[in-house]
């Protein structure tokens, strides 16, 4: 069903930056991401499209951060996950019409979209 309404999707990032922290006698590994002036826009599907003019800004987020911190102690299996995701502002600008397509779109991807078989 989601084939019906095709859309064209943009994803601007101004900046990112990727750090980890890895080292041989630490039981910590750290890995942080951190995007700046996301913009997430959508359009109907057409080969001429021009930014500024068919594509709407749907989700703007300023700053997000994402701090991924692994310990793993010598006497646990498995290791302990510390997920710790930040966020200073984020805002979703819709209409009835692009609200419904970011619902399929997020129906679509957390249906696993492309992945399944043929």
């Amino acid at each position: 069903w989601y084939q019906r309404r095709v859309r064209e999707l943009l994803l601007t990032v101004q900046s990112l930056g990727v750090s980890s922290n890895i080292a041989l006698d630490s039981s910590v590994t750290t890995l942080g991401i951190l995007l700046e002036d996301l913009a997430f826009y959508l359009a109907p599907s057409h080969s001429d499209m021009i930014l500024n003019k068919d594509f709407i800004k749907l989700i703007e987020l300023d700053l997000f951060e994402l701090v991924i911190k692994m310990l793993l102690t010598p006497h646990e299996k498995i290791p302990q996950l510390d997920i710790d995701i930040k966020n200073n502002m984020l805002h979703i600008t819709t209409c009835a019409d692009s609200c419904a397509a970011l619902r399929d779109i997020l129906v679509y991807c957390s249906s696993e979209g492309d992945l399944h078989e043929p």
